[in-house]
């Protein structure tokens, strides 16, 4: 049985899938992974990949410069009771793949979140401005 995370990243014709290349790649660059999303995804890599990539470069981060995930998370808003939490109750190999897990669902909220707002936005420009009467001007 395959799972979301075993899915390819995207489909040249699926628009919330290139989506999900440019959050991938957001993601990468944050982190300093070594990831191409749009080559990765031509490629039909899986979100399992790059959460393998992600999961390698955060643990690079916690063994040598741990001092750096604490300014990382707070840049993107991750729950500081998340991580305490994955710190203190994960064994040592899991962490980087639960902070990888909290790391992209962190990015897939902050790009709906933006998604939503652009769409406000461009459904706002889309009224015509209601025209404005004061109670002297007759109608």
């Amino acid at each position: 049985m395959s799972t979301e995370k075993d899915q390819p990243l995207h489909a040249p014709s699926n628009a919330p899938e290139n989506q999900d290349v440019a959050m991938l790649q957001a993601i990468a660059d944050r982190f300093d992974v070594e990831w191409d999303a749009e080559a990765k995804a031509e490629a039909q890599a899986t979100m399992m990949e790059f959460r393998e990539a992600l999961a390698q470069r955060l643990g690079h981060i916690i063994d040598f410069h741990f001092s750096r995930l604490a300014s990382l998370f707070y840049r993107i808003d991750l729950d500081e009771r998340i991580v305490d939490e994955i710190f203190t109750t994960l064994p040592q190999r899991e962490i980087p793949y639960a902070l990888a897990d909290q790391v992209i669902q962190r990015f897939h909220h902050i790009m709906e979140t933006r998604r939503r707002y652009r769409e406000a936005r461009e459904h706002e420009s889309d009224d015509p401005p209601a025209e404005e009467s004061s109670p002297d001007t007759p109608s």
